[in-house]
């Protein structure tokens, strides 16, 4: 009976370290869970964060191919007015010529006339003969009514759509 009473305490004691462990091993597992609910939490609202960040993104890369496509509408507009402009400065250019060949044509005579007529230390000379050559009748026609000018605006919606396509293309990169 003595053995028996020994096989039971023994057993007891292997039964009591065996509750220890096991509830040891439980409260590592308690932390395990609650060390991975917390990523878990964690993940959640990065997966959130991402999304919105990806909504956003998307609705920038959107508003900013729309602005491309406007710009490239103004870029073609404005090429067109400028080819307009160019036309006409060549057209201008033409007629400035004639103009001035007219002009010098009035100066010589004028000039004719006046030593014919008048002695040049007279005090009544014409000295708006002396003036013409201050007159400069061709027109560069390089900016538009309102005072811009047309290419070198041009340049400037060029590069800003440059700009706005390297930042299209890095948040597409980005995002995907």
């Amino acid at each position: 009976m003595i053995k028996e009473v020994e096989k039971l305490i023994k057993e007891n004691t292997d039964l009591y370290e065996t509750k220890n462990a096991l509830n040891i091993l439980k409260d590592d597992l308690i932390k395990k869970l609650d060390e991975v609910t917390g990523e878990k939490s964690m993940l959640i609202q990065e997966i959130h964060a991402m999304r919105t960040n990806r909504d956003e993104i998307k609705s920038e890369a959107s508003r900013l191919s729309r602005l491309v496509y406007e710009c490239r509408d103004q870029i073609s507009s404005l090429t067109a007015r400028l080819k307009i402009y160019e036309d006409v400065n060549e057209a201008d250019q033409r007629s400035s010529r004639l103009l001035l060949t007219s002009i010098q044509q009035s100066k010589s005579c004028w000039t004719l006339n006046a030593e014919s007529t008048c002695h040049t230390s007279s005090k009544y000379r014409n000295k708006s003969v002396d003036n013409l050559n201050d007159v400069s009748p061709l027109n560069d026609m390089n900016k538009t009514e309102d005072g811009y000018d047309l290419q070198s605006t041009l340049n400037k919606v060029c590069s800003y759509l440059v700009r706005i396509l390297i930042i299209l293309e890095s948040h597409l990169f980005d995002c995907c």
